[in-house]
């Protein structure tokens, strides 16, 4: 990918700080800051129970906080009216991990509801749309016809992304989008997010475990631990930060497998 230039200004389309959240007495988020640049890709990691499906969840309105500021495109979104929300919605899409397909529509009824919830265009546009976005997405025309419960779980993936993209978003969440998938579909869905970044000019947000993905995919990686964002660093640098959670993390054989030929030590 393209490196950026030394002097180009870099712009948040995503800033949060002093994110507290909480279920009860229990508190997931504490004092959180984050801050994702236009048209980068980046990936959250950390243990499990660190809250990385949480935050996500709150980034795109699904869950509420109990303090701190989420500014997306410079609006902030905590304590945001309902309008105001629906509005803002309408500039990201979300691929949630199970694809949340519905199960009685086709692929290309799935692929054209955001486009039938939110905008006045006729039918035969709306479905040209989705066959373009279906397109986009990797998977055959013949898909377009086809229920989920036909598909294979990597092409309930794309058609989930397929969906996520129908808006023409600037920004995109994705939510352990290789979970379930054999080497060599995960591996093409590393490659559809890199292609999609390219071809859409698109932000993209990816929550993920896969190590693999990791060292191919982003351009930075946040890692949670401690109720908190702890580093947000090129993978190459974060496998390198000494804070003992990221080592434990990153020290694992199966973590040391993904690691390329060249920057093994």
């Amino acid at each position: 990918m393209a490196a950026r230039k030394m002097d180009e200004p870099k712009e948040s389309i995503i800033d949060i700080k002093g994110l507290s959240t909480r279920f009860g007495s229990q508190i997931i988020h504490e004092n959180l800051s984050l801050q994702v640049q236009r048209g980068e890709i980046l990936a959250i990691v950390g243990g499990s129970g660190s809250g990385k499906t949480t935050l996500l969840r709150e980034m795109v309105m699904l869950q509420s906080v109990f303090a701190g500021s989420i500014r997306i495109f410079g609006e902030e979104i905590v304590g945001m009216g309902l309008a105001d929300k629906k509005r803002l919605q309408q500039r990201w899409g979300v691929m949630f991990q199970s694809g949340a397909l519905f199960s009685g529509l086709t692929v290309l009824q799935n692929v054209c509801f955001p486009l039938c919830e939110f905008t006045h265009l006729s039918e035969a546009d709306i479905d040209a749309i989705g066959l373009l976005k279906i397109k986009l997405a990797n998977l055959p025309a013949t898909s377009a016809h086809l229920f989920p419960a036909e598909l294979s779980g990597g092409m309930i993936k794309r058609a989930a992304v397929a969906r996520s993209i129908a808006m023409d978003p600037e920004l995109l969440f994705v939510d352990e989008p290789t979970a379930g998938l054999d080497p060599e579909s995960a591996s093409d869905f590393d490659e559809l997010v890199l292609q999609l970044r390219a071809s859409l000019g698109l932000t993209v947000i990816i929550i993920t475990h896969d190590m693999d993905t990791l060292w191919r995919v982003p351009d930075r990686v946040a890692f949670l631990g401690q109720k908190r964002v702890l580093a947000v660093q090129p993978i190459r640098e974060l496998v390198k930060n000494p804070e003992p959670l990221i080592q434990a993390y990153f020290s694992t054989p199966r973590a040391r497998a993904a690691v390329p030929v060249g920057d093994k030590s």
